[in-house]
């Protein structure tokens, strides 16, 4: 059975209400039904989640750090199986995450949590100049303390670094963002030249949908996880309609089945992770669907 916060997220996106993906996917101390008895926080910039409790398995996507997962299952070799703030499943290993029981969960919802907003990946150091952690956008820490200049953050597992203020916006202010599709594709257009990884969600290297869902995360929407998820959300769009910031899918010649997905970025222009971030001249013919997800 999927746990209820990871059901309400897919279905707010669905149903046209971004704005409630991020909240519902974080407030997940609120959400009691079917309680697990452990939950972990990555306490990595992007943890790998494989399809097989091993390190020559598919990683099928990435956990953020300072995103609880709930902990289904425990096994003796060091993994756990896990399901993610979107409803994705898979295994981790332990030593990407900070375990936490489930009646203390919600000290992590009621912290001064920051999140971190950087297109590009940001190296943090403590206070005497020690590398702690690299931060990758979406990364999720407790504020400590902050200034105009630097924050004092306290990663999932005690570390404390030092970043700059400039990259960092307290969580319930993020969760309440305007979102605006130019800054989506601002966002996209950063990422150009980024290489392709399958099942990457990062800046370090994403696939097709791991671009759009990071695009689209920096103004506080978080997407399903894969293309044909992606391809029910927000509202269906006619060709002649098309904006930009429109999800652009495209589908398998064999199948028929949704396996690619772009962001429409203007003049029969889009972005795409194919082989690399690039911007790519959009083959009409081939788009089976258009979806807008910021109304």
């Amino acid at each position: 059975m999927r746990f209820p916060f990871a059901l309400i997220a897919t279905m707010a996106v669905t149903l046209g209400m971004p704005g409630r993906t991020v909240a519902m996917a974080l407030d997940i101390g609120r959400q009691r039904e079917n309680w697990p008895t452990e939950w972990a926080i990555p306490h990595i910039s992007a943890a790998h989640v494989r399809t097989e409790p091993r390190h020559g398995a598919e990683m099928s996507t990435q956990a953020l750090m300072g995103w609880p997962i709930a902990v289904l299952e425990r096994l003796p070799d060091g993994w756990s199986y896990v399901e993610l703030p979107d409803g994705y499943r898979g295994y981790v290993i332990d030593n990407s995450l900070t375990f936490v029981p489930s009646d203390s969960i919600a000290y992590w919802n009621e912290a001064p949590r920051v999140i971190a907003t950087n297109v590009l990946p940001y190296m943090a150091y403590d206070s005497t100049g020690v590398a702690v952690s690299d931060i990758v956008q979406g990364d999720i820490l407790i504020g400590v303390s902050c200034d105009s200049i630097n924050t004092d953050v306290m990663l999932p597992d005690g570390r404390r670094a030092i970043i700059p203020s400039s990259i960092c916006v307290a969580v319930d202010r993020w969760e309440r963002n305007v979102a605006f599709a130019e800054r989506v594709l601002d966002t996209a257009r950063s990422l150009i030249g980024i290489p392709y990884l399958w099942g990457g969600v990062t800046a370090k290297g994403m696939d097709c949908s791991g671009l759009t869902r990071l695009a689209y995360l920096s103004e506080g929407i978080m997407l399903p996880r894969d293309a044909s998820q992606q391809a029910l959300a927000g509202i269906e769009i006619q060709p002649e309609d098309v904006a930009d910031g429109d999800l652009l899918f495209f589908a398998s010649e064999k199948t028929g089945r949704i396996n690619h997905v772009a962001l429409y970025a203007g003049n029969d222009m889009m972005i795409e992770s194919a082989g690399r971030v690039r911007l790519s001249a959009v083959q009409w013919a081939k788009v089976v669907s258009i979806r807008r997800v910021i109304i």
